[in-house]
C-alpha cells in the first residue's frame, strides 16, 4: 500500500513508531487502565504516542491486543479533511487511526461463542463516519461477527496488510454487484490493491469474461492476475470500449463517471464503487431503468 510521497518523512516516522513494543500498563488515580496509541493531528498529519483508555468489550465483542497493523492511504484522507475521509472515521480527539489488524484475543464478552482467549484473529475496523477506534493502538474491541480466526498458513504480516482490500473486492463483486458464474465484469483500477484482488476473485467466481482497466505500467501484471482483456487507460478511452457488462466495479475512489458507465451495463446489471460521489448519487436513477448502483 502506498501513501502520497509528500508525506514520506511523516510515514517513515510513523513506521518507526508502529514497530510493536510492549508498553507497561499505567493505572491512574481513577484506577482506569490506560493503553498506548498513535494519535494524528488534523491537516499536518504529525503523529505522537498518547495514553488513552483501554476499551472494554460489550457482551458481543472481543478485546484484541493488536500485534500488527498496516498503512494505507486512509489516514491521509482523514487528516486532510477530504470528502473521502469523512466516510472513513470520526474526527475524534485524540485522533487514533488504523483499520487493519492481526491480534490476540485477551477477553471475550459473555455472549461470544466462536472465540476464546488467546485465539489469533484478523480483520479490519469498519470504514465509517462513526468509527472512533484505531488499530494503531495496543487494543481494540471487535464484534465477534467482524473478525475471523487467522489462518495458520498465511503470514501475519500479509494478513494485516491484505484484509481490507481483499474483503472489499469480494463484497463489491459478489454481494453488492451480484457477480456469479457466467456473468461479465469490468474492473476499473485493476492495478491497485482492491482492483488487483478483484480480478483474481472474479476469476474464482467463474465470471464469463473479466475486463480490467489499468495504467501502462500495470498491464502485464494485471494480465498475470488472469484478466481476459486488459485496457490501457493511458492509450484507450475506456468510455468508448464497445462491450457491455453485467457488473462494473470502480475501485478508483470515484475517478470515473457512474452515469457514463450506465450505458455500459446490461439490463439488471450493477455499478459498484468504493467511494460515493455526486455521479454515484445521480446514478441511483439507474434503478429506474432496471439497473442498480451500490457503494461498498
Amino acid at each position: 500500500m502506498v501513501i502520497k510521497s509528500k508525506q514520506t518523512s511523516q510515514i517513515k516516522s510513523l513506521k518507526s513508531t508502529l514497530k510493536h513494543t510492549t508498553y507497561p500498563y499505567i493505572i491512574s488515580n481513577r484506577s482506569n487502565i490506560i493503553m498506548k496509541a498513535v494519535a494524528f493531528e488534523l491537516k499536518t498529519a504529525n503523529d505522537s504516542i498518547v495514553n488513552i483508555d483501554k476499551p472494554t468489550p460489550s457482551p458481543s465483542q472481543v478485546l484484541v491486543r493488536v500485534k500488527k497493523s498496516a498503512l494505507d492511504t486512509s489516514p491521509q484522507a482523514v487528516v486532510s479533511k477530504s470528502m473521502i475521509g469523512f466516510f472513513l472515521h470520526a474526527k475524534t480527539n485524540p485522533l487514533v487511526l488504523g483499520w487493519h489488524y492481526v491480534g490476540t484475543i485477551e477477553a471475550v464478552g459473555e455472549d461470544v461463542s466462536d472465540f476464546e482467549v488467546d485465539d489469533v484473529v484478523w480483520g479490519f475496523l469498519q470504514y465509517e463516519p462513526s468509527q472512533k477506534q484505531g488499530a494503531f493502538s495496543e487494543y481494540i474491541t471487535i464484534h465477534e461477527k467482524e473478525c475471523a480466526h487467522a489462518p495458520g498458513n498465511v503470514d501475519e504480516t500479509v494478513l494485516a496488510a491484505a484484509g481490507t482490500e481483499t474483503i472489499t473486492a469480494l463484497q463489491g463483486l459478489r454481494d453488492a454487484g451480484g457477480l456469479t458464474k457466467g456473468k461479465s465484469v469490468l474492473i476499473l483500477g485493476a492495478g491497485g490493491s482492491v482492483g488487483s484482488a478483484a480480478v483474481q476473485i472474479a476469476k474464482r467466481l467463474e465470471a464469463s469474461h473479466v475486463t480490467a482497466v489499468c495504467s501502462t505500467k500495470d498491464v502485464q501484471r494485471v494480465k498475470g492476475f488472469g484478466a481476459d482483456t486488459v485496457i490501457d487507460r493511458s492509450k484507450e478511452d475506456v468510455y468508448e470500449y464497445g462491450s457491455k457488462f453485467d457488473v462494473i466495479f470502480d475501485t478508483t475512489s470515484a475517478k470515473y463517471s457512474a452515469l457514463k458507465f450506465a450505458k455500459k451495463l446490461n439490463k439488471g446489471g450493477g455499478f459498484v464503487c468504493t467511494i460515493p460521489s455526486m455521479g454515484y448519487m445521480l446514478s441511483q436513477l439507474l434503478c429506474l431503468s432496471g439497473k442498480k448502483a451500490s457503494f461498498i
